[in-house]
């Protein structure tokens, strides 16, 4: 599933602890949740979640203000 993100809110921490905190149901054991891109990056910011080697997901955000939006997003079927 690919998608750009509609009416989202603006997150305030650190978005690779978001989208971890979010996806916690749908997180397996072994699942790495992590930045991706260019982390170093202060206006752009990228997390993927790996599992078995494999990247099943991945979502962007930018800078806005003093948080982030998302842009986009792409996961694997059944993800």
């Amino acid at each position: 599933m690919d998608g750009v993100a509609g009416d989202v809110a603006k997150i305030d921490e650190d978005p690779v602890a978001f989208v971890r905190h979010e996806l916690s149901g749908r997180l397996e054991e072994g699942d790495v949740v992590g930045a991706a891109g260019y982390p170093e990056s202060r206006d752009e910011r990228a997390v993927r979640v790996i599992r078995d080697g494999r990247v099943i997901f991945t979502v962007s955000y930018h800078r806005e203000g003093g948080g982030w939006l998302e842009e986009s997003f792409s996961s694997c079927e059944g993800f």
